[in-house]
């Protein structure tokens, strides 16, 4: 009797099966290793924003006025769009997750808004919302998470709200 050499058919089976379970994980590993990142890249973004709205309207209730042009000089130069020249912006700041960021006066007076555009992943806005929800007032996203209060937000809302991912995540402040 000859010896066989090879794999079976049934063994070729077993070993694309047992690869493609591998590709899958670590799939889903790099994505939310992307995710993190995107998340980490948002929160430094909208806390260089909040700063530059600082540095450009310093201790004042007064933001009439305020957009993406008037705070474009006190951005970062990654943060800052790339179709600002002179005194005027014709594009708006993009999200790591791809949504605008639009940046204005808001309303009750006094205060203004950051907002933050789908697609947003709901990690990503627990992140942001969980780590600079104390330096904002007002943090929504289709439902309120709190209202004229500094405290920190609880994660149990944050998820909730955050589950919305059709919404955009509007943060103001004063």
């Amino acid at each position: 009797m000859k010896n066989q050499r090879g794999a079976t058919l049934i063994e070729l089976a077993i070993f694309v099966a047992a690869a493609l379970v591998l590709l899958g994980i670590g799939l889903t590993a790099w994505a939310r290793v992307q995710d993190g990142t995107k998340s980490t890249r948002l929160i430094n973004m909208v806390s260089s924003i909040d700063k530059a709205v600082h540095t450009r309207f310093p201790n004042t209730w007064n933001y009439a006025g305020l957009d993406v042009t008037s705070i474009a000089d006190s951005l970062p130069g990654d943060i800052r769009p790339a179709g600002c020249a002179g005194k005027t912006c014709t594009e708006s700041i993009r999200s790591p997750f791809g949504g605008d960021i639009v940046v204005g006066p808001s309303f009750p007076g006094g205060t203004y808004a950051i907002t933050i555009g789908p697609p947003l992943t709901t990690e990503g806005c627990i992140d942001l919302v969980t780590q600079l929800g104390t330096q904002f007032w007002y943090v929504q996203r289709g439902t309120q998470m709190k209202a004229k209060s500094l405290a920190a937000i609880d994660p149990t809302i944050a998820r909730t709200a955050c589950a919305n991912t059709t919404q955009s995540l509007r943060l103001t402040g004063t």
